[in-house]
């Protein structure tokens, strides 16, 4: 099973939100907990550290077609 299935579809079931309101931009989330969208991938990595510490996390760019997945590994 992917990592980060449980985020994937939590992003997939708004994406068409998140594209009409946020397009380029990166979205935030742990498990199905929306942490938000950013304007820079830095800003949506240090949101994501300040809220979850060293829990793994998915950050994916807003877009209307998939790109690779972004994330941040935990701080052991």
């Amino acid at each position: 099973m992917n990592a980060f299935a449980v985020e994937l579809r939590a992003f997939e079931a708004r994406r068409s939100e998140l594209v009409k309101n946020s397009l380029g931009k990166w979205a935030v989330f742990l498990g199905e907990e929306f942490g938000g969208v950013f304007d820079t991938y830095q800003d949506a990595l240090q949101v994501g550290l300040d809220k979850y510490g060293s829990r793994e996390f998915l950050i994916k760019e807003v877009t209307q077609y998939d790109v690779p997945v972004q994330f941040f590994h935990g701080i052991a």
